[in-house]
């Protein structure tokens, strides 16, 4: 079974947010692949004729935006580093194989996230943008800080789990898996390259409870550490539980809007419908009832 979603090329608009030539190198061998899967996202976008737009790093010379008390930044300025930082240095370009176009918008920011320093939103504004899809480097970055500001700005969001990237692989996996289906469709390249298409893109079902289980055994980890190994199992038990019906809900009510809707949903599958997630049966998921509730 699948989640269905599709993206209006009119209200869309793609970020490409720190794909610059002093970032991608951190990545290291991982970096031909991703910029190879978001190369064909960008060339989708184009192909529909949505908003493009790039997002990258520049400070003036001198770096006067940058605070001592900014702790992300203030290294740069304090260890003689900041010549890469400057809006016109060759480590801050986009790489040249996402090179913008001359009427693709470049957005230069002066903190983590998309939004808080630079132009970007009146440029949404302007084109009555209403969904964002969101391709970065870092995941726990530009990606993480963008989430966040966008949500609460109430722009639905796609995010790009093959399109983003960080270099700590766990970081991005409980990312993708726990926080950011909370705000926002995680869908992958082919999906929205799909969906760009015109066609419906279709979020496989084994992908959606994947997703949730990483974010659910995250959670039980943390509950080990704190409540102890046979406490924490218990809550890993329950956190997986509710993984395997939030991703049924993600079907049932759509991708990206299974946290909106689905707390009240999931109060009452606990009050007496467990939903058993089987990818690999021919319905993907069989629900059966018992009398009795089941709590977390």
């Amino acid at each position: 079974m699948s989640d269905p979603f599709s993206l209006d090329p009119a209200t869309t608009a793609y970020l490409f947010m720190d794909y610059q030539n002093g970032i991608l190198p951190r990545l290291g061998e991982a970096a031909p692949a991703l910029i190879q899967r978001v190369s064909t996202v960008l060339d989708g976008a184009r192909a529909a004729g949505s908003l493009v737009v790039f997002v990258r790093v520049g400070f003036r010379p001198g770096l006067p935006e940058i605070s001592e008390q900014n702790l992300s930044f203030a290294a740069y300025k304090k260890g003689g580093m900041g010549a890469m930082l400057l809006a016109d240095a060759p480590a801050t370009q986009v790489i040249d194989a996402l090179a913008p176009r001359a009427d693709e918008p470049v957005v230069i920011k002066r903190r983590v996230g998309a939004f808080g320093t630079t132009d970007l939103e009146p440029i949404l504004r302007a084109r009555r943008i209403e969904t964002l899809v969101l391709c970065g480097v870092a995941t726990s970055g530009v990606v993480l800080s963008t989430v966040r500001h966008a949500a609460d700005a109430d722009y639905r969001l796609v995010v790009v789990s093959d399109g983003c990237a960080d270099p700590d692989e766990e970081v991005h996996r409980v990312l993708m898996g726990k926080i950011f289906p909370r705000q926002a469709t995680v869908a992958t390249c082919a999906d929205v390259v799909a969906a760009a298409g015109g066609a419906q893109a279709r979020l496989t079902r084994p992908q959606a409870v994947e997703d949730h289980r990483h974010g659910a055994l995250a959670e039980g980890a943390i509950a080990r550490e704190v409540l102890g190994d046979a406490r924490g199992a218990e809550q890993e038990g329950n956190h997986l539980g509710d993984a395997h019906i939030l991703a049924h809900l993600a079907r049932r009510l759509g991708a990206g809007q299974e946290h909106a809707e689905g707390r009240a949903h999931l109060a009452r599958h606990r009050a007496g419908l467990l939903l058993h997630v089987d990818p690999e049966g021919p319905e993907g998921v069989q629900e059966h009832f018992f009398a009795r509730s089941f709590q977390r």
